[in-house]
């Protein structure tokens, strides 16, 4: 996007397209601001690193009887810069850390996060470390606003920790809109390609399922 030279003395130059630089100086170096449309957050970009921290302001209508009431959270989606090697230059690839979080204007905060585990072999015991299960990697995520991830929810419980083998995107159904009638479950595999089923439970899988078409709340609804 085209830039203006930020003003001195570390006031914000405005742009046509609603982004401002401020420069801090030497020491923190400038720092590229937005506001998004009607007053709904802000993204803040580090210009010299690349780092971003982007605020969400969120509304949950909450219904009782005749009466109607709103209560307000802060989502947070920061990148950080996980590697700080002074001898790579500003050329190199620096992996980026992200970190979500919601939280209530109370400061009550909630962090959500998907590990992905290679289990150990059942007849794994011990204290060797190769015969624990291992995180393979993590990304961080947002909790519902409708459920047991519901914010009101979430401060009666305190947390909620699934576990549970992942389904890939059913065939035909890769964004999740149709109902257990419509679609056939027999067509969604696991990860291990065991086709989800349990001991316990053949639906008891974490199913994945691709963005757009319809609502995430038909989407969970739907599996």
């Amino acid at each position: 996007r085209k830039q203006q030279q930020p003003e001195e003395n570390g006031n914000a130059s405005d742009e046509a397209n609603g982004v401002s630089r401020f420069d801090l100086g030497a020491e923190l170096g400038s720092f590229d601001v937005s506001a998004f449309p009607g007053g709904s957050g802000f993204y803040i970009q580090q210009v010299e690193s690349g780092e971003t921290v982007t605020v969400n302001l969120l509304d949950d209508l909450l219904l009782g009887g005749d009466e109607q009431t709103v209560e307000h959270y802060i989502m947070v989606d920061a990148k950080s810069n996980m590697d700080d090697d002074p001898a790579k230059t500003d050329d190199d690839e620096t992996e980026k850390h992200r970190t979500a979080a919601i939280s209530t204007l109370n400061g009550e905060t909630f962090f959500c996060q998907v590990e992905l585990l290679e289990k150990a072999a059942p007849e794994s015991s011990g204290d060797d470390a190769s015969l624990q299960d291992h995180v393979l990697s993590a990304y961080p995520c947002a909790p519902a606003m409708f459920g047991p991830t519901r914010i009101r929810n979430l401060l009666r419980s305190g947390q909620i920790l699934v576990e549970r083998p992942i389904s890939i995107p059913k065939d035909g159904d890769e964004n999740g809109c149709m109902t257990s009638e419509e679609s056939d479950p027999a067509e969604s595999k696991t990860s291990d390609g065991t086709g989800g089923e349990d001991d316990d439970d053949d639906d008891n899988v974490i199913q994945i399922v691709h963005r757009g078409s319809c609502p995430f709340q038909d989407k969970a609804a739907n599996q």
